[in-house]
């Protein structure tokens, strides 16, 4: 705030002064002088002839009231103290906008979930900006760092930076799921085919909202994520939240069986980021897992079957030999293996049917199901 000197009622100007009151008492009759403001000044560069003297005339009560104002107020209407107080304000004001990325507003209450989600995606933006950037460690590294680590977010919470090349698509920094990071977000898609990953790279410096379905740590399933991505000096900040469990506005049903086997083999991922790899390994054992003729099969990342509740006797086997071989000769075992995080369809035949299995590695052990296609004969 600034603190202004307490000013006089300011004097009318001395060219809108009437005659003074000794004035009328002597001569009521007396013509008052024309109310006309002084010559403009003129501002001519040196050199140039003086601008002829006005003859506009002045009454002596005017004079007089000019000579009073002068004794009264020899100094400027503001004084200097008060222009270098608003000054040296100004400039505190001005730095503290800056260091708060041009606002001094609050963050918004989590109960605004899309501009919280700015304003946090703001400060991740602010924190780059003002990072060190020494020889040792550049303001970019200090701040992949900083949100690859878990005092960049809360457990319990939602909320999460996740930081991508905006030229590679490798993700650079996430605290939720760190085993990502070094992965391409590229040719990612969620389980409804929305490749997400492209429109996350293509955020601009404004900012872009991008809606797909992911894993919730908060909750521990699927469910929409509202995100918005920011493309700044080449990285991509972003964040998001859930609006709901996908399950409450998406449930593909089984005369979607394509759709229905991606939705199985991501949520066995997010059991698996839910309750950790023991837990998940025996729930995939067990009869829970089978849904007619869909279940989850689980792989490790050499091919050795960790669980298949269908087949028990291939547990401990390795999908390259003979149980990844199909009636044809088709070795599509080791296609399995090809699958990234972005997930792989293998098409292979089983029993005279032909099969088709949605492989996703996570980690380092991959997570499939399939769904079975009668073979027409003809």
């Amino acid at each position: 705030m600034a603190f202004y000197k307490k000013q006089k009622k300011p004097t009318a100007p001395p060219w809108e002064v009437g005659p003074s009151k000794e004035d009328t008492d002597n001569d009521q009759d007396r013509l008052k002088p024309p109310l006309t403001p002084p010559p403009t000044a003129s501002f001519a560069p040196p050199g140039t002839p003086a601008a002829p003297t006005s003859t506009t005339s002045f009454s002596p009560s005017v004079k007089s009231v000019r000579e009073k104002e002068a004794k009264k107020e020899n100094k400027p209407r503001f004084s200097k103290p008060v222009v270098i107080t608003i000054s040296v304000f100004g400039v505190l004001l001005l730095l503290l906008l800056l260091a708060q990325g041009g606002t001094t507003s609050s963050a918004p209450t989590k109960d605004e979930p899309g501009a919280y989600t700015k304003w946090f995606v703001q400060q991740a933006i602010n924190y780059y900006d003002n990072a060190p950037n020494t020889a040792a460690i550049s303001k970019r590294q200090n701040t992949i760092d900083y949100y690859s680590s878990s005092e960049s977010r809360n457990d319990e919470d939602q909320w999460y930076i996740f930081i991508i090349d905006g030229a590679t698509g490798v993700l650079e920094a996430q605290a939720v799921s760190p085993h990502l990071i070094g992965t391409t977000v590229n040719a990612k898609t969620d389980i409804a085919g929305f490749t997400y990953g492209e429109a996350l790279l293509s955020a601009s410096a404004t900012g872009e909202w991008v809606e797909y379905i992911d894993y919730n740590p908060q909750t521990k399933e699927g469910g929409l994520k509202h995100t918005w991505a920011v493309n700044h000096n080449g990285l991509i900040f972003g964040s998001g939240w859930y609006e709901a469990s996908y399950k409450a506005f998406l449930l593909p049903t089984k005369k979607e069986p394509g759709a229905y086997t991606r939705m199985l083999v991501e949520e066995a991922l997010w059991r698996y980021e839910a309750e950790g790899r023991e837990a998940f390994i025996e729930y995939y054992s067990s009869a829970e897992n089978i849904d007619g003729e869909w279940y989850v099969f689980v792989l490790d990342s050499d091919g050795t079957v960790l669980a298949d509740v269908r087949n028990p006797d291939n547990v401990g086997k390795n999908i390259r030999g003979e149980i990844g071989i199909d009636n044809d000769g088709y070795d599509f075992g080791a296609e399995m293996l090809m699958a990234t995080e972005s997930g792989l369809w293998v098409h292979y035949e089983s029993n005279l049917d032909n099969k088709n299995a949605w492989i996703m590695k996570h980690e380092d052990i991959f997570i499939g199901s399939a769904w079975t296609q009668t073979k027409v004969v003809t």
